[in-house]
């Protein structure tokens, strides 16, 4: 009898936003395998939320297509108790209660699990709550945390069709938070395809990186030409990744959306220090990404005397919404 080969995957030691692109070429191998997996973390130091539901996506996409997965980790080691605690490295990750008391964690809230029957208001309140707590923010921005990580867990359940990870994490050292989300569904491309969304016209030689420019464009998206069943306008109106880029924008922090080969990278940070524009365009990996991830760190203390109504007023405006305040009211303030 044939046995299956083994594949192991030697993960870079740290991924944070500059070098994403490294974790895409390692897990890139494992796509189309079949056999077995190992996944090698012993020399992991530092992964950042958005690496890690990356990664917790792709081990969940394995298991869930039969694939048997080992973890090669280095016993007692800061990362594998960060990993464990945050729920990564446990034989029950993928299928973890979809209720954890965030409030016994500091300073993070634990991998959680998006499905079809997540509830996306709860879990958003949870999360927001306890970033604006651990970052020791008003509500204000617990308000915009709300907003942006209720955009990506819809987007994961209208967009994916398969189990995504969210996660955040804040770092008292810098002042930053992060939020991330990733799953390992048929990406934005495929989105659309299969959905024969109008915006296909004219677009049909597009690569991931120009769907990627489209795809934080206010109004363009796979799902508000559909109807609900019951004949009612799609839930979906097509400006949650427009406005979660825009309000990293204004708090000076970074967005960061893949899909397949597409990568599109905005460090408001970084222009704003070296007086540079934030580049136009994304562009092509040289490995495919087998899903969708997005991540926005921003700085909490940047909000100073600014209301989040303000804000997202203002966001509105600058995106040529006309201040339509009903486009921000799929999910309230």
């Amino acid at each position: 009898m044939h046995k299956m080969s083994k594949l192991t995957i030697e993960l870079p030691p740290k991924i944070d936003h500059d070098n994403t692109a490294d974790l895409v070429a390692a897990l890139a191998p494992g796509r189309a395998h079949s056999g077995e997996v190992l996944v090698d973390i012993y020399e992991v130091t530092s992964y950042q939320p958005h690496a890690i539901c990356m990664l917790a996506a792709q081990l969940d996409y394995w298991i869930e297509n039969g694939v048997s997965v080992d973890i090669r980790q280095k016993e007692g080691s800061e990362i594998s108790k960060y990993l464990g605690k945050i729920g990564l490295i446990s034989n029950q990750y993928h299928t973890q209660a979809k209720v954890i008391d965030w409030s016994k964690h500091r300073d993070y809230v634990p991998l959680e699990l998006i499905e079809n029957n997540s509830r996306p208001e709860s879990v958003a309140d949870a999360l927001a709550g306890s970033a604006a707590e651990k970052a020791g923010s008003n509500d204000e921005v617990r308000q915009l945390i709300r907003y942006a990580i209720f955009e990506f867990l819809m987007n994961v359940k209208q967009h994916s069709r398969a189990a995504g990870f969210i996660m955040s994490q804040y770092y008292p050292k810098t002042g930053l938070y992060h939020i991330g989300v990733a799953d390992c569904g048929i990406g934005i491309r495929q989105s659309f395809l299969e959905s024969t969304s109008p915006f296909l016209k004219g677009m049909e030689n597009c690569d991931d990186a120009g769907w990627l420019d489209n795809a934080i464009r206010p109004k363009f998206s796979s799902k508000t030409h559909l109807r609900n069943t019951n004949g009612s306008r799609s839930d979906n109106h097509g400006v949650g990744l427009s406005i979660t880029r825009a309000f990293t924008r204004e708090c000076l922090g970074r967005f960061q959306l893949i899909s397949q080969y597409g990568i599109l990278d905005h460090d408001f940070v970084s222009s704003m220090n070296e007086e540079k524009d934030v580049p136009v365009k994304s562009t092509m990996m040289p490995q495919c990404y087998n899903g969708v991830a997005c991540s926005i760190t921003f700085n909490p203390t940047l909000f100073g005397n600014t209301t989040y109504q303000q804000l997202r007023r203002d966001v509105l405006n600058q995106l040529g919404l006309g201040g339509n305040e009903s486009d921000l009211d799929l999910f309230g303030s």
